[in-house]
């Protein structure tokens, strides 16, 4: 069966990413055009739910979930095209603010003091960039005695120099023109210091027998990623999968309702259900009260 447009572009790339002996037999060419036909009707399926998306091309109940979302329904006897024409001239009804609003009107009826907080947890998100150095000028020195250093940044870490449950890649600090050049070198880093000294776990730990306590406000530091090789990776691509915090799977997107102490269950409960009628169809929410002042 001859290929679309679409599943050719699949085959292409299959011909150029996967080994070139697969493509050698009649029969593996066979296998792969069926596994193109399986492929092609997911992207069908995707591009189909992409559609009802968008209010020009939605139909049916889809489009009538598009009226919803801005306060409004299908009127008796009214088409899908005369619907859409309508829509696309009314303003979205379920915003941040038209659901704070909603919510206070409840803690308002029922006399509980304090104001209603929104959090919108993040999306899964997948990170595509560049592996790069965190580095700056200035920080203090502590060498205790027992062949371990610890250093601090003047400016501190935007993020832990450290890999942690997983151990096929690390950190290393990189010291240059140290008052002391004792402090001087390119270290791996053990991990994150605590302590009254080391706040917020500002400062990291490494081996330098030779270091010297120092206050050097001029010295340039470095802290590089490492491959599982030891190999630095700065300036080489990186692609990561972030989970959204407070989620615990993989929803499309979620909204969280704080409700001032004072609420009850029953508040609660009248929350949940205004946002099970409001809220935009896709969106996960959750309802939390305050148990103390």
């Amino acid at each position: 069966m001859a290929l679309t447009t679409e599943e050719q572009e699949f085959y292409d790339f299959a011909r150029d990413s996967l080994p070139k002996f697969l493509f050698a037999k009649e029969r593996s060419e066979e296998e792969i055009n069926a596994f193109l036909k399986i492929f092609d009707k997911g992207r069908q399926q995707i591009v189909a739910y992409f559609t009802e998306t968008l209010i020009g091309q939605a139909s049916g109940v889809w489009l009538d979930q598009h009226a919803k979302d801005r306060g409004t329904d299908r009127q008796d006897g009214e088409t899908d095209a005369a619907l859409r024409a309508r829509l696309v001239n009314i303003e979205d009804a379920i915003t941040r603010q038209a659901i704070l609003d909603a919510a206070q009107a409840v803690i308002d009826g029922e006399s509980i003091s304090g104001t209603v907080a929104l959090l919108e947890l993040r999306r899964d998100k997948g990170w595509i960039g560049v592996y790069d150095d965190m580095s700056g000028t200035g920080g203090t020195f502590v060498e205790p005695g027992d062949g371990y250093a610890y250093f601090e940044p003047t400016v501190p870490f935007d993020r832990p120099p450290l890999v942690k449950d997983w151990p096929e890649g690390s950190y290393q600090l990189v010291i240059s023109g140290a008052a002391e050049s004792g402090n001087n070198g390119t270290f791996p880093i053990l991990s994150m210091a605590n302590g009254a000294f080391y706040q917020n776990l500002a400062a990291v730990q490494y081996v330098n027998g030779s270091a010297v306590n120092d206050v050097d406000s001029g010295v340039s530091w470095a802290a590089q990623r490492l491959d599982q090789d030891d190999n630095v990776q700065t300036g080489y691509s990186r692609a990561f999968i972030e989970r959204g915090y407070r989620i615990g799977h993989g929803l499309p997107n979620t909204i969280l309702l704080i409700l001032p102490y004072g609420s009850t269950a029953g508040t609660v409960e009248s929350i949940d259900e205004m946002l099970r009628q409001k809220k935009a169809a896709g969106v996960l929410s959750y309802v939390e009260r305050r148990l103390n002042p």
